[in-house]
């Protein structure tokens, strides 16, 4: 399947500083090697899509060599390696499987550590105060102008207002972020 691709994160001034490959949202994760996506997701670029993973770990061993390493003295990535690794479609052994689940058996935990995690794990209290607060943390005040030029301020979510204004969350996504300024008439301003 073509489901791989090569990307790079960029410094500022527009030069790449790692080359990888991956599949899926890999580019927006820290790698082991301790290098970090660039905050600024646009300085995230793909350098080639649609790939096979063989077709992937070629194209990054490339792009690795034409930019060069800064660990070897021969160019400008972070990169530790010249690419064409990794573990994605690593096969474990069942010896393999059978050693890591018999450490985590006979891993010794003591009672009070059993009990916490078991309250933890069941408790319908904790689960309702962790939901809560999570909706309280997404809540924001915000001004909402009706397409008759109607203003109400409410304190909601996203996803609440999605519920009951005739737009779609995208469309209050984009209104909330000025990404637009009205949306069939509506207007929506975050507050605070």
């Amino acid at each position: 399947m073509k489901e791989y691709y090569t990307y790079a994160y960029l410094r500022e001034d527009g030069t790449p500083y790692y080359v990888g490959k991956g599949k899926g949202n890999r580019l927006l994760k820290r790698s082991k090697t301790d290098i970090k996506p660039p905050r600024d997701k646009s300085k995230i670029i793909f350098l080639k899509q649609n790939l096979t993973e063989e077709d992937a770990f070629k194209h990054e061993k490339y792009m690795i060599d034409i930019f060069g390493r800064k660990d070897l003295e021969t160019g400008i990535l972070w990169n530790k390696t010249n690419g064409g690794e990794g573990p994605s479609g690593r096969l474990i052994t069942q010896k393999t499987k059978n050693k890591i689940k018999n450490n985590l058996l006979n891993k010794k935990w003591s009672d009070v550590r059993k009990s916490n995690l078991k309250n933890a794990m069941n408790s319908d209290k904790i689960r309702k105060n962790h939901i809560m607060g999570m909706q309280k943390y997404n809540e924001r005040k915000y001004k909402v102008t009706t397409p008759n030029n109607d203003e109400y301020i409410t304190i909601s979510t996203i996803a609440n207002l999605a519920k009951v204004l005739p737009i779609s969350r995208i469309s209050i996504q984009r209104l909330v972020y000025n990404k637009k300024s009205s949306v069939k008439g509506w207007k929506i301003e975050r507050m605070g």
